[in-house]
């Protein structure tokens, strides 16, 4: 006998589980750039979208973004590749970034290859 069965009451059919860490971390992301913070402001307080920034719920809308700014880098050192950023260079997967992402105030142009 399970515990639940011990209570047939409870309709165990309606309970959702709570979203993991990557969906919960996604969603606090698009809420910090609805507030005009770009999505590593979890990890590089106070870092605001820059005002040139691509509109965050259009992928395709002209302006900056963070796949055309300098500080960003393609993790080597596993064998599957991390787009990240200078300003928080770490292993972790809070501090992996989007292309798509609109660009942050610190926004350096890439150079023309």
């Amino acid at each position: 006998m399970t515990q639940l069965s011990m209570f047939p009451e409870i309709n165990t059919t309606s309970v959702v589980p709570p979203p993991g860490p990557t969906r919960a971390r996604s969603a606090h992301q698009h809420l910090l750039m609805a507030a005009g913070m770009h999505p590593l402001a979890r990890l590089v307080k106070g870092l605001r979208l820059h005002r040139d920034a691509a509109p965050m719920d259009d992928k395709l809308a002209p302006g900056l973004r963070c796949r055309d700014c300098a500080l960003t880098f393609r993790q080597t050192y596993t064998v599957r590749r991390y787009l990240k950023c200078y300003l928080w260079p770490s292993r972790g997967e809070a501090s992996d970034i989007r292309m798509w992402w609109p660009a942050c105030e610190q926004f350096k142009a890439r150079e023309p290859e």
